[in-house]
């Protein structure tokens, strides 16, 4: 259609032009195009009118909002015709391109466009009201699932997980959980580290408390088992460290073996302690049950053990206890007596042959050499009596010798000499080799007189020194080297008299043990005592100068024979006053013999007899010395110092009194019978025998009854050695200094000897073997330098005598 351009003129020409697209001239002239605006109007160019889009379409409108023409509506939209919009397909519709209307799927649905068809919902998802494409439909919310093309979910409780092959919801396993349901086994989750679930269907996890732990399935918290602890939520417990523990199950913390609640100072041998018993000493010490802590092991005891307490100390060789609940470890009298190790049974420690508390006498069968720590049992293989004949046999065979020589050789001289004389015929001749004969040995006896006289106080140093140290080896317990107390008990035994002890008897008669041996020892000197007392008495009613003569000669033998005889018969008698207590009393066993028990009724019996010894030996013996040379002191020194002060000099003085005392034993014979008291002192000395004779009781004797331990008996001795040398220094009481000087030298070698003890009780002799046997070796050439000095002194003066 045609709109008017411009009003018509005079002449009639009227001007026309076409409407654009989107404007119509609705008909008849106008003036001018009317805009297509109504809802779905449009118009193409040169329209009279405006047309309605239909169903389907919509108007297009183009530059200016003129609507042009129309398009059609895209999928899922759709229009019903005389709309500028298309209309979107609600939730679920769906229709094709140039639709009036929207389709739309049922429940569970969804629209597959290529197949143009309403397909069902995948499973686990779902549609209410159908869906326009597959991602309208809506995955099911946690735990829950559903079947293709549902319409809504089911949901499974906590706890549970949907199995698709029963369709329906099962329990979650134990160990596992769901919170909100699972939509299968998987949704059940494992219960996170040290929480655990033990029944079916759980929807939550339960933590483990202290003391406890997860098992590998997470199903129950099972208890620490000892030795282990755990905090809160753990899979498995904490070992517990060295020197802590844990006893019994479900610990939260160990405890400490170093308690005084427990075992003081104590750790433990690894990790992982079960109880307190397993809380164990270090090296080098011991458990005390009875103060509950770890102390150091005794003197004995093996230092390379841990582990150990007073059950299962482990002895080294030569040391004894007397249960496996003693807390006192002993040596044994001998280092070979003992062979140490764990204590099953007391018999247990000791070496085949030794028996007694501290294994230090002969079992039966055996038969002992020595004494003390040098006592050793050899097994006998024959008659002990048969071997004391043999013995005796052989000694009296040799003294029957020598005398049958001597008396032989002397006739066979005395046969020569007569028949040579005889056959000349000269008795001029005979008289004068007679008297030749006679004169010649009378030289000899008065020289070997005079050798002896001068070797006398020698002797008497050397035999008082090994008295005191051979003493001290066999009943105090000191310990020398082997190889010195051998050597010290031999010629202790030899120069005492004590020939029994180096004989291999065995026990000769039933139950002889020491106290018979003591009887034996005491009752002969004590016997040859009574018959010296009881000749003495006879002798002094004779009126014969010859029988007075004989009786002070058997007077002057008791000095001598009391002075080798006094120390042995004195430490056994204080022998039998010493007794060891085993264990604060349990037990008390006599020292020198620890088989005989000092409570035992026998051992009472002869501790009177030993009482009756002491008065007649120990103390009767220097009494008597005393009151014998004090009665006679006025003969015995005639006032040495007033002729020492007169003559201007002691050694003046000192040869004037003994020019004196000579004269005076001359006119009284009975002085002399003392002589081997006083001979070799200066004259104002002549009582020091006494301070001698108290210096060996002292030293022998006296150390036994001492009530100290070895170490303390030591300490003693060495003072009490240090003092004796002191007065020896000062006084100087022998006739000739070189026998002080001998004298003094006797007392240092005695303080080595128990220097010898200390050093081997701090170790000073090495720890090797080789440096052990040389310190013996020196101490034993030690003893042999004083009698070596003597021996060349002496000889020297017999080569220039002859």
């Amino acid at each position: 259609m045609k709109h008017k351009i411009s009003d018509c003129s005079n002449d009639g020409d009227t001007q026309c032009g076409d409407c654009i697209a989107g404007k119509a001239s609705m008909g008849g002239a106008v003036s001018e195009c009317t805009r297509c605006d109504g809802p779905g109007e449009y118009s193409e160019p040169q329209a009279s009118v405006c047309r309605i889009a239909p169903a389907g379409y919509k108007p297009t409108e183009t530059g200016h909002s003129l609507k042009t023409g129309i398009e059609i509506c895209p999928k899922n939209t759709f229009s019903i015709g005389a709309a500028d919009k298309f209309t979107e397909c609600a939730d679920g519709g769906h229709s094709n391109p140039g639709e009036s209307s929207c389709e739309k799927c049922s429940t569970g649905k969804y629209f597959q466009e290529d197949e143009n068809e309403c397909k069902p919902c995948p499973k686990n998802t779902f549609s209410i009201s159908g869906a326009a494409d597959i991602d309208g439909c809506e995955d099911c919310s946690a735990g829950g699932h559903s079947q293709p093309g549902s319409g809504y979910c089911d949901q499974c409780l906590t706890g549970k997980f949907y199995d698709e092959p029963s369709n329906d919801c099962k329990l979650c396993p134990a160990g596992t959980y769901t919170a909100t349901g699972g939509v299968g086994l998987d949704d059940c989750k494992a219960c996170e580290i040290g929480f655990y679930s033990s029944d079916l269907g759980s929807s939550n996890c339960l933590m483990c408390s202290p003391g406890k732990y997860t098992n590998k399935e997470q199903t129950a918290c099972l208890l620490c088992p000892a030795g282990k602890i755990s905090g809160v939520a753990v899979s498995e417990c904490t070992l517990c460290e060295i020197g802590k523990f844990a006893e019994r199950e479900g610990n939260v913390e160990c405890e400490f073996c170093n308690d005084e609640e427990v075992l003081g100072g104590s750790t433990t041998a690894g990790n992982a302690t079960v109880s307190r018993s397993g809380c164990i000493c270090n090296k080098s010490k011991f458990e005390n049950n009875e103060t509950a802590t770890c102390e150091k092991v005794m003197e004995g005891v093996r230092e390379d053990k841990a582990s150990m307490n007073v059950t299962t100390l482990d002895l080294m060789p030569g040391f004894w206890r007397t249960s496996a609940e003693s807390f006192e470890v002993q040596y044994c009298m001998g280092e070979h007596h003992c062979k140490g190790g764990v204590i099953n049974d007391p018999e247990s420690l000791r070496e085949d042959g030794y028996e007694g508390s501290l294994y230090e006498v002969y079992e039966e069968g055996f038969a002992a050499v020595h004494s003390g720590a040098d006592l050793v049992c050899n097994e006998c293989t024959g008659s002990a009596t048969q071997t004391i004949a043999i013995g005796f046999s052989i000694i009296g065979v040799i003294i029957s010798g020598v005398v049958f020589w001597c008396c032989r050789s002397a006739r066979w001289e005395g046969s020569i000499e007569e028949r040579a004389l005889r056959a000349s015929g000269d008795l001029e001749r005979q008289s004068s080799r007679a008297r030749g004969m006679s004169e010649s040995a009378r030289e000899k006896i008065e020289g070997v007189t005079a050798f002896i006289d001068n070797a006398q106080p020698y002797f008497k140093i050397l035999l008082a020194y090994f008295q005191v140290a051979g003493g001290m080896s066999s009943t105090s317990r000191f310990r020398f080297p082997p190889m010195l107390t051998s050597f010290m008990n031999f010629v202790k035994n030899v120069l005492s008299l004590d020939v029994f002890s180096l004989m291999p008897l065995g026990r000769l008669t039933f139950n002889s043990n020491f106290h018979y041996n003591m009887l034996a020892y005491t009752f002969v000197p004590f016997s040859i005592g009574v018959l010296m007392v009881v000749a003495l008495n006879v002798l002094k009613r004779r009126s014969s100068d010859a029988l007075k003569q004989l009786a002070n000669k058997i007077f002057g033998t008791f000095p001598a024979l009391s002075f080798v005889i006094l120390p042995s018969i004195s430490i056994k008698v204080f022998s039998n006053f010493a007794c060891h207590e085993f264990d604060g009393g349990y037990e008390s066993y006599l020292k020198v013999e620890y088989i005989i028990d000092c409570d035992g009724i026998e051992h009472k019996v002869f501790s009177v007899y030993a009482f009756t010894c002491v008065a007649v030996f120990p103390i009767r013996t220097p009494l008597m010395y005393f009151l014998l040379l004090r009665r006679e002191r006025d003969l015995l020194d005639p006032r040495q110092e007033n002729f020492s002060f007169q003559l201007g000099s002691n050694e003046e003085g000192l040869k004037k009194a003994l020019e004196e005392r000579a004269k005076l034993e001359e006119t009284n014979p009975s002085v002399k019978r003392l002589e081997f008291l006083y001979k070799n002192y200066e004259p104002m000395n002549y009582n020091f025998e006494v301070f001698e004779t108290l210096r060996k009781l002292i030293l022998t004797g006296g150390l036994i009854l001492m009530k100290l331990e070895t170490g303390a008996q030591i300490i003693a001795a060495m003072l009490m050695c240090l003092g004796t040398m002191r007065v020896y220094a000062a006084e100087k009481p022998f006739i000739h200094h070189k026998i002080d000087r001998l004298s003094e030298a006797a007392q240092w070698q005695l303080f080595f000897v128990m220097f010898s003890d200390l050093a081997l009780r701090v170790n000073l002799d090495g720890e090797r073997l080789q440096d052990r046997k040389f310190f013996d070796l020196m101490m034993l050439i030690i003893q042999f330098l004083a009698p070596a000095v003597m021996l060349i002194n002496k000889l020297m003066k017999w080569k220039v005598w002859n």
